[in-house]
């Protein structure tokens, strides 16, 4: 039997290779979480591109194909790559789906243009308000006329639905694109990345949790997967961080804290400003956001703009 090989790299994900359509292995792989990609030509595993590999998943598909009679052959290799490079094709396959979807919809506005001139075209043959002479020799082709003209006006409805949808998708994509760098979205990251950065170190330097229990330090395969985890941190912490600290260079983002804010300032939270009624270490407690009688917290990293209290 052929030897299926399974592999892992930042760039292509989990792949595996070497399966013969009605060898079996289909059912295998389906059940454990995998996919088949016509495109690539190959088993994957989704969402596992730029991504810590899932050594257990890896395993297991290994130990269940093998249990059936394949050989198989695993390589991993962990390293995660630059994620200015992650972004970049990110931003890359962005680009080419807007233009994907802006194509297709040209094309159906083309569509809709066409047809419409041909339902045009029809109705122009037609005099106005000609009723069908029922019984004379005109009514077969004056109702075949209308028939045509109403699919033309059928197709051109249809096109011009397509047209709207495709040109939002466009439009969708285009916009979560760009708020990838958005100030406040790059600062939500960092603090989500800095968060995983601390659970991760903690499980492998070992911890006791506010219940008193113990955890050791991590050890064998869970130490392997929590290296994978926080390499893939690490890189895209570390090139986060830079962003934001251009963004603050170049005025596009503000960086506060508890020292730089007191209370009665102003502050800008998605548009719009709220005074300051009490400063906290991480964040400001201002009116409610909804208009309410209680107060909400904004963190600083997601305020957007400050002004002090005039005295």
């Amino acid at each position: 039997m052929t030897a299926l090989t399974i592999t892992h790299t930042a760039a292509a994900g989990t792949l595996l290779e070497g399966t013969n359509k009605g060898d079996g292995s289909a059912e295998i792989l389906r059940g454990t979480g995998w996919r088949w990609s016509a495109r690539i030509a190959s088993w994957y595993v989704p969402r596992s591109r730029d991504r810590a590999p899932s050594r257990h998943l890896i395993a297991r598909t290994a130990q269940l194909l093998e249990e059936a009679g394949f050989e198989v052959e695993v390589e991993i290799d962990a390293t995660p790559r630059s994620a200015s490079d992650v972004e970049q094709d990110r931003h890359d396959r962005a680009a080419q789906r807007v233009d994907e979807l802006t194509a297709r919809a040209a094309h159906q506005g083309d569509r809709a243009q066409q047809s419409e001139a041909v339902a045009r075209r029809i109705a122009d043959g037609i005099p106005f308000g000609q009723p069908i002479l029922v019984g004379h020799h005109s009514e077969a082709r004056h109702r075949r006329d209308l028939a045509r003209a109403q699919r033309a006006r059928d197709i051109e409805h249809d096109a011009r639905t397509q047209q709207e949808d495709l040109e939002r998708r466009a439009a969708a994509t285009a916009a979560a694109d760009a708020a990838r760098s958005e100030p406040r979205a790059v600062a939500r990251r960092i603090s989500t990345l800095e968060t995983q950065l601390r659970k991760i170190t903690r499980s492998i330097e070992g911890y006791r949790n506010h219940l008193g229990d113990q955890f050791p330090p991590a050890s064998g395969d869970q130490l392997t997967r929590l290296r994978d985890e926080l390499a893939h941190v690490d890189e895209d912490l570390a090139h986060w961080t830079r962003v934001r600290a251009q963004q603050i260079a170049d005025g596009s983002a503000i960086a506060l804290t508890r020292d730089d804010v007191a209370c009665g300032d102003l502050v800008a939270y998605r548009g719009q400003w709220f005074p300051v009624l009490r400063v906290n270490a991480k964040s400001v407690s201002v009116r409610s956001l909804a208009g309410g009688s209680w107060t909400d917290t904004i963190p600083y990293h997601q305020i957007s703009g400050h002004r002090p209290k005039q005295v």
